[in-house]
């Protein structure tokens, strides 16, 4: 099996030189309990499937009794994205843009490649070890706010943008430096931006509820906290652009 990235690391199947998904592993990028959910999602519209966007591959399953092979149904990258305008979860339409770029970019590649192109050394890529922990790293930095997927989904994009990789494609090696230095970079916005939340939160509760201030006079100077972080964080951006 080979992996590709959406917010987590989703196995594949290579089956005829394409990339293929299990059910079980879309129900888990969908946000579905289980596999099954997939399989009634294919049920009720198995009519607007083709041929080459389904279909069922002999998989190695470990058992108590014994290892076994199933028949596990699986879906092209087509027969994907249109699961995925079946589902009804939250990041159904996410994922459906996701795989749409996947498809966008094989073709482009499927043209450039039908032109011979001078053969040049392949680059080293991340391994699956390098990809677990860069993965958990992006979580350790945006794990505590709110809004984590967008924040996650954010980190991701500033890291591709910056070794210049297009997604799925995994990040070379010789990045790793541009990529500690954003990194870095993302930390300390998000480190800072905790510190005000905190700070923001205690003030209101110490001097909001405890000692019930005026509400306009610590909310003024609150905001006036962030405020202040966004001008230090322009002044950041402005000093590292004429760098």
């Amino acid at each position: 099996m080979n992996t590709l990235i959406f917010d987590t690391i989703l196995e594949t199947i290579s089956h005829n030189e394409q990339i293929w998904f299990t059910s079980a592993v879309l129900a888990k990028v969908l946000e579905y309990s289980n596999a099954k959910s997939i399989s009634n999602l294919y049920k009720c519209n198995f009519d607007e499937f083709g041929q080459d966007m389904k279909t069922v591959i002999k998989s190695m399953t470990v058992r108590k009794t014994g290892n076994i092979n199933m028949d596990v149904r699986s879906f092209s990258l087509r027969g994907t994205h249109l699961i995925a305008m079946f589902a009804n979860t939250p990041v159904a339409k996410e994922f459906r843009k996701w795989v749409l770029d996947i498809l966008d970019k094989q073709t482009v590649n499927q043209t450039a490649n039908s032109t011979p192109q001078p053969q040049t050394k392949a680059a080293e890529r991340f391994s699956h070890s390098d990809i677990r922990n860069l993965t958990h790293l992006v979580w350790c930095i945006t794990n505590s706010f709110r809004f984590e997927r967008s924040w996650s989904n954010a980190v991701w994009l500033a890291l591709r943008e910056v070794t210049g990789t297009p997604s799925p494609e995994r990040f070379q090696v010789e990045h790793i430096p541009l990529m500690a230095d954003e990194c870095s970079r993302i930390y300390y916005i998000t480190e800072s931006l905790r510190q005000i939340i905190n700070e923001a939160e205690k003030q209101t509760i110490k001097r909001l509820l405890h000692k019930r201030e005026n509400i306009d006079t610590v909310l003024s100077e609150i905001k006036q906290l962030f405020e202040q972080f966004h001008h230090h964080q322009i002044g950041i951006i402005t000093a590292r652009t004429h760098h």
